[in-house]
């Protein structure tokens, strides 16, 4: 399944700073910087993401943390260097 440019925004950021908590303010900014939406335009893209990575809510990718309000990508992320040329 292919992502959204918005949704893949989104995981981009949260990729960017995994294994860290960012605050639905910041992801809210960086997605929507000059619009103001709501949490739950949010909502909808993080389930996006979550369809498109087939994240089991038992066992998630990426997650919202309970006792903060925002989210935080666990899954390993592998870094390939740029070929040159």
């Amino acid at each position: 399944m292919a992502l959204t440019p918005k949704a893949f925004g989104i995981l981009r950021r949260l990729v960017e700073d995994r294994g860290q908590l960012v605050s639905k303010d910041d992801l809210l900014r960086a997605g929507w910087a000059k619009t103001h939406v709501s949490e739950g335009v949010l909502k909808g893209i993080i389930l996006e993401i979550r369809r498109a990575l087939d994240d089991d809510p038992a066992a998630p990718s990426f997650h919202r943390d309970r006792a903060a309000p925002g989210y935080r990508f666990i899954a390993p992320v592998l870094i390939r260097p740029r070929s040159g040329g």
